[in-house]
């Protein structure tokens, strides 16, 4: 029995599910209820409004669980049978993790050193493509200070840090005690902790916030950096794009991503690495290309521009790769 968000604890946000399970060679099929929002003291109304899944026991793997029914086990096999982000693409990346957000993250107007980079917000994101940053993060690289200096006290490279940055030390100076309590920082206070990737942030790639209601990965080609848990994919391929924003794709991440309330899911990255690509001819690929390129245009010029189109359109296409069935689709 899965509660899903049913509020069960009236003072606590919770995600109960209750398991009874034996070991055995059993193979019948076995029923799941999944409840879902309601009151939980109605009982007409949660029964009423639940889901009955009939899952088949021998279905289950020995790494993760998915209750789900038979027909929807084919249709997530004909989507998994192809080869993973990871294995075609590589790793994907969080973005920044300051461990001081109210220091290092602001819309405040501190000048315009190289060391400040536009920046998003998990919740800034937005489908295909996201509305021009206005808050910048403060990125003085670990041992940066000793580099552009030399190795010196702390007391004397702030001296030295005021000169250089003003307006930025200014900025930073009220928040040097929590600066310096963070577990992750770099060799001075007011900078951030190690990060090997920092050059990947101005090259171009698919961003994403990790929780999502909807499909929300975006295209970005403008250095923009990413405030963590925020998520990237080092990537210009913008036919992935396409396919990552697909119905079918959604439907495999509502599959297997950890369910938050509000009918959020959590996209991790090993969760997203995972996501499974079909193989995609160069046709295709350039109609994926052309139509991924129209709705990165349309919501770049207005974020409530209607291109249901064409998302349809790419949802027929994406179809195809995968091989679905009308039956499947539905």
């Amino acid at each position: 029995m899965d509660f899903t968000d049913v509020v069960v604890f009236e003072e606590a946000t919770t995600y109960p599910i209750i398991l009874i399970a034996q070991k055995s060679n059993h193979k019948s099929n076995f029923i799941f209820f999944k409840y879902t929002k309601a009151n939980f003291y109605d009982k007409e109304l949660l029964c009423n409004t639940s889901i009955y899944t009939e899952v088949a026991q021998d279905k289950l793997n020995t790494s993760a669980w998915n209750f789900i029914n038979s027909f929807e086990k084919n249709v997530l096999s004909k989507i998994q049978k192809h080869k993973s982000i990871i294995e075609l693409f590589g790793k994907c990346y969080y973005g920044v993790k300051t461990a001081l957000n109210e220091a290092f993250v602001t819309e405040n107007n501190l000048g315009s050193y190289n060391v400040l980079k536009d920046v998003y917000d998990g919740k800034d994101l937005k489908k295909w493509a996201t509305p021009q940053p206005f808050k910048k993060m403060i990125v003085f690289e670990s041992k940066s200070t000793s580099k552009n200096f030399g190795k010196l006290s702390e007391d004397v490279a702030f001296e030295k840090m005021k000169v250089a940055y003003p307006e930025i030390i200014s900025h930073l100076e009220p928040f040097k005690e929590k600066a310096k309590k963070r577990f992750d920082k770099g060799e001075y206070w007011w900078e951030l902790r190690n990060c090997a990737y920092y050059d990947l942030f101005e090259k171009p790639k698919i961003i994403f916030p990790n929780l999502q209601n909807n499909n929300k990965f975006a295209f970005d080609d403008t250095g923009v950096y990413l405030n963590a848990p925020a998520v990237f994919l080092p990537s210009n391929d913008k036919a992935l794009l396409a396919v990552l924003n697909s119905k079918a794709v959604w439907h495999f991440l509502k599959s297997g991503c950890v369910i938050r309330s509000g009918g959020y899911i959590e996209v991790k990255p090993q969760y997203f690495e995972q996501i499974p690509i079909p193989n995609i001819d160069a046709t295709i690929q350039n109609k994926l290309t052309v139509l991924a390129d129209k709705a990165i245009q349309a919501k770049t010029n207005n974020q409530q521009a209607d291109i249901t189109e064409i998302e349809n359109q790419v949802d027929q296409l994406v179809y195809k790769l995968y091989e679905l069935t009308e039956e499947e689709i539905k």
